[in-house]
């Protein structure tokens, strides 16, 4: 696991690629490395994990004509390294870092689709002049470019790009709205208006000035060994297999591992799974919050914590001090309204003090339908497809009656949505199911001057969710939404969440439910061993009935529950005033001073504190910290 930065073209420059590894040391504290020949400067900062002494980067072939700087892990590296020995390639290391080149030399730009793994890498080709740089298929490791001219600057942190005085720090204007629609900013668009994100399954080539980015995998493309039928007992058995077998690979590791358990079903289940295969010691770590009272789960990660015999560590927080709040956010490199960011940083702080590599829970909600927004989607499908067309015509019409927004009053604003679910296409119902701000309520915020910034966008309006629609022929209505968030929520919020807050620990975060193999096979499974009536992850209910107490297996979702609200109210209510004054907001002129301090009344004064609003909130606050670290 480690931190990538490159140049490649005329602006290449040994000292400024030595600057970016310094901004992102936290990736990889244990060691650093470079490459330069003119026209190319590669730079990496390392966490070791597998060849502690031998592994360090950049890592070549037999000839030196190929370098490689690599972030992330790939888990099948013995049978791909017995397989290209086979071949005649001679390695020099026990590294997965050494499999690039060799696969390079072996298969050429084809050598993602045998990559088991996570990872963001970099290789140079010295013979024929060429970069090729490549993302892992779910987007579990970032990887940000930009292009000046002709060079490539690329790194996996935005944070980096920035040393340059040549990259702009310039707003896109559509991604400050999208990140208030939506909490987050979809790839392959940055906070940053030049900045770009690798969106993954990606791989792209850059060679003598020219980019070229393509598409090599895609879930609904893949085949897959899972089950052609609907019975429950062959897809129980396939996903027990395929979920042993991803956690059994991500075990690989030189250094001590453990797990993040919250005592939910998704992490109780990797907990058990790795008790099969760890023999040792088993280190778990969770985090709680004296303030949720009632909502603690402390209780359910002891109960599974003493079952499976762990080391089971635990950090209760008390309050969150300002320079938290401050850490995250610049970790971030570009606004996340994420929630959860906080204990994901402490839990990952905690961990980081006696392990180097952990196992997550992350990725089972998108695999296995865990919200209730999928039950909504499936519901809604089945109402729409009863209606008549002539009342679908009659109801989009109605529609236009309603007035947008607080002019109509909270009653009538509730029965249009319910309207707009009804007689509007799925596609477009399931995108107004849990936004971060309604259209009425960012035209009030914002500026004058930033809208008609974003009016003079073509893309303002366009929810970049939409193309993926269009891309699953004839699946479910639920798969079409599983699909569209594994596209985009999951990448973009919540695994950046998760690689940001652990790589800032310098801490190694594994994800066995999204190993490509068990998720292309999981959007075959049908509807009904997903959603079961009122039932959330129904098969992984199923299996987990073979594996945990039954206290823990039968436990209804529960989304982890951060006591912002609580904090605004009390410690922090003097700091996010200061944050949010009119002064600090008028120095950017995006949003208008009079509206954020209007709903900070609403908020404090009118005890409006609901978790909607608390989230705003926290958004309003997150992006106006990152405008004052990045861009005054």
């Amino acid at each position: 696991m480690c931190g990538i930065v490159g140049m490649v073209g005329p602006q290449a420059d040994r000292k400024q690629v030595e600057e970016m590894c310094a901004t992102i040391v936290h990736r990889g504290p244990d060691s650093d490395g470079f490459y330069f020949r003119p026209g190319v400067a590669l730079g990496m900062r390392r966490l070791s994990i597998i060849d502690l002494v031998g592994g360090d980067q950049p890592i070549h072939n037999e000839d030196r004509t190929l370098w490689t700087v690599f972030n992330g892990e790939i888990y099948n590296l013995p049978s791909l390294r017995k397989d290209l020995e086979q071949r005649g390639h001679r390695f020099y290391t026990r590294s997965d870092t050494e499999l690039l080149v060799h696969s390079y030399e072996e298969f050429g730009q084809d050598l993602c689709a045998r990559l088991r793994g996570m990872f963001a890498f970099a290789l140079w080709d010295e013979a024929r002049q060429e970069l090729v740089v490549a993302r892992d298929r779910l987007g579990k490791k970032p990887l940000y470019y930009t292009q000046l001219g002709d060079t490539l600057f690329l790194a996996s942190e935005i944070k980096a790009l920035l040393c340059s005085p040549h990259i702009s720090r310039e707003i896109d204007p559509v991604s400050l709205d999208q990140y208030f629609t939506l909490g987050y900013v979809p790839a392959p668009r940055t906070m940053f208006r030049n900045i770009m994100k690798l969106l993954p399954g990606h791989l792209m080539t850059f060679s003598q000035g020219r980019l070229t980015v393509r598409q090599y995998w895609d879930l609904m493309a893949q085949g897959t060994d899972a089950p052609r039928t609907q019975q429950e007992p062959e897809w129980l058995e396939w996903l027990s297999e395929k979920l042993q077998e991803a956690v059994r690979l991500r075990l690989i590791s030189d250094v001590p591992l453990g797990a993040f358990l919250s005592g939910g079903l998704d992490s109780s289940i990797v907990v058990a799974l790795m008790r099969r295969y760890v023999t040792g010691p088993l280190k778990t770590f969770s985090v709680a919050f004296d303030e949720l009272g009632d909502y603690d789960e402390r209780r359910h990660a002891k109960t599974v914590a003493q079952h499976f015999d762990t080391d089971h560590y635990e950090l209760v927080a008390k309050g969150s001090p300002p320079d938290l709040l401050t850490k995250v956010v610049w970790h971030f490199d570009e606004p996340i309204a994420d929630p959860a960011a906080v204990p994901t940083y402490l839990v990952s702080q905690e961990a980081s003090r006696h392990v180097k590599v952990v196992l997550t829970g992350e990725g089972a909600d998108e695999l296995f339908a865990g919200y209730g927004r999928y039950l909504y989607v499936q519901q809604l499908n089945a109402l729409q497809s009863r209606l008549p067309g002539f009342l679908k015509r009659l109801g989009r019409q109605s529609l236009l009656l309603f007035p947008n927004g607080e002019r109509g009053g909270v009653w009538l604003e509730r029965l249009r949505k319910v309207l707009l679910g009804l007689f509007t296409p799925l596609s477009e119902s399931y995108l107004q199911y849990g936004l971060l701000t309604e259209r009425h309520q960012r035209d009030r915020l914002y500026s004058k001057g930033f809208k008609r910034l974003l009016e003079a966008q073509e893309e303002n309006g366009r929810d970049p969710r939409l193309r993926y629609f269009a891309n699953q022929g004839d699946c479910s209505a639920l798969n079409q939404a599983l699909y569209v968030d594994t596209k985009t929520w999951l990448p973009d919020e919540l695994l950046m969440k998760v690689d940001k807050m652990s790589m800032a620990n310098s801490l190694e975060a594994r994800a066995p439910y999204l190993d490509h193999k068990l998720v292309a096979g999981a959007f075959r499974m049908p509807d009904t061993l997903k959603v079961r009536g009122k039932v959330f992850k129904y098969i992984l209910r199923r299996l987990g009935r073979s594996l945990l107490p039954e206290t823990i297996w039968q436990r209804g979702k529960h989304g982890f529950v951060v006591p912002y609200r609580e904090w605004f109210s009390g410690p922090l209510r003097s700091f996010v005033y200061d944050v949010l004054s009119p002064q600090n907001v008028q120095c950017h002129n995006l949003l208008e001073a009079g509206a954020v301090q209007e709903q900070l009344r609403i908020y404090f004064d009118r005890g409006r504190q609901g978790e909607k609003e608390t989230r705003a909130l926290w958004a309003l606050v997150c992006f106006q910290l990152w405008y004052e670290m990045f861009l005054k």
